[in-house]
C-alpha cells in the first residue's frame, strides 16, 4: 500500500539521520528556548514556566507586552521554519551539514511561512464549512447518546483535512529548494492520490495518539517528566510530518522511487 509505505519512509528518514537532523535543528532549537525562557521572565512567570507545559492568562495586556509577545512569535516561527527548510534541503538536494547548522536562510523560510499560510486560506472555508455541518450533527448525536458515532464522524473530518494538507502540501518543499511550484501543478500532480493521503493521515494520527497516551500516563506520576516527553513527542511528531511532506513531494513531482 502507497500510503503505508510513503509515511514508514518517513519515518525511517527521521531515525536514520539522527545526527543530520541535531546539526540542523540543535541551533533553532536552542533559540526557541531561549526566547521563550525571555518571555516568560519577562512575563513575570519565571524562566521554566513554560516549558514545563503549564499555561498562564495574561489579562490587561499593555501595547508594548502586546509587541514583545508578537516579535517573540515571530523569532520562533524564522527560528524553526529555518530548520525544516534546511532539513528540506539536506533530504531533497543532499546539502549535508557539517556542524551545527548556522547559515540563516531568511528568503526561503520566508516563502516557506508564505506557502503554509496560503495552503491554510485554502483549507479553512471549505472545512470551516464542513465542521459546521457536521459538527451540528455530531451535536445531536451526541445528546441521543451515540457518542462513538460522533467521535467517529469528527475523527473522518480531521483525516480529510490532513489528506487536503498533504495533498497541496508540496508547494512547502519546492519553496525550501527554490523550485516553486503553483497549487494547480502541485493538485496536478497528486491527482487520484486521495487514498494515499488519506492512509498517510491515518498514520500522523496513530502517532499522535500514541504519544498522547503515553505522556497522560506519566502525567499520573511526574508533571516534571510528562512535560518533558510531550516535548519530546511533538518534536518527533512534527519531524515526522515535515518528513512526510518531503516524501510526497519527492514522489509525486520528482518521481523519485521509495528506497
Amino acid at each position: 500500500m502507497l500510503g503505508f509505505r510513503l509515511f514508514w519512509h518517513a519515518v525511517r528518514m527521521v531515525f536514520t539521520n539522527l545526527v543530520p537532523m541535531v546539526q540542523i535543528f540543535a541551533l533553532p532549537l536552542l533559540v526557541v528556548m531561549a526566547v521563550v525562557m525571555a518571555f516568560s521572565t519577562y512575563s513575570g512567570v519565571g524562566p521554566f514556566f513554560f516549558l514545563g507545559g503549564q499555561n498562564v492568562r495574561f489579562d490587561n495586556m499593555s501595547g508594548g507586552f502586546l509587541v514583545v509577545f508578537f516579535c517573540t512569535l515571530l523569532v520562533i516561527w524564522i527560528a524553526l521554519m529555518n530548520g525544516v527548510v534546511h532539513w528540506h534541503r539536506y533530504i531533497l538536494l543532499e546539502e549535508t551539514p557539517r556542524t551545527l547548522m548556522l547559515r540563516l536562510s531568511w528568503r526561503q523560510a520566508a516563502k516557506y511561512i508564505v506557502g503554509g499560510i496560503l495552503i491554510g486560506l485554502l483549507l479553512i472555508l471549505p472545512f470551516w464549512l464542513l465542521g459546521m455541518v457536521f459538527g451540528k450533527i455530531a451535536m445531536e448525536l451526541l445528546r441521543n447518546g451515540n457518542i462513538l458515532v460522533a467521535r467517529g464522524i469528527m475523527i473522518v473530518l480531521s483525516l480529510f483535512f490532513t489528506a487536503g494538507f498533504l495533498a497541496l502540501s508540496p508547494i512547502l518543499p519546492a519553496n525550501a529548494i527554490d523550485r516553486n511550484i503553483t497549487i494547480s501543478a502541485a493538485l496536478s500532480a497528486m491527482s487520484g492520490s486521495l487514498g494515499t493521503l488519506i492512509v498517510c493521515a491515518i498514520g500522523l494520527g496513530a502517532v499522535e495518539w500514541t504519544g498522547d497516551v503515553l505522556v497522560r500516563q506519566l502525567a499520573m506520576l511526574n508533571m516534571q517528566v510528562a512535560g518533558l516527553v510531550g516535548i519530546v513527542v511533538q518534536m518527533l511528531l512534527a519531524m515526522i510530518g515535515v518528513s512526510l511532506i518531503t516524501t510526497i513531494y519527492g514522489h509525486f513531482v520528482e518521481e523519485r522511487p521509495l528506497d
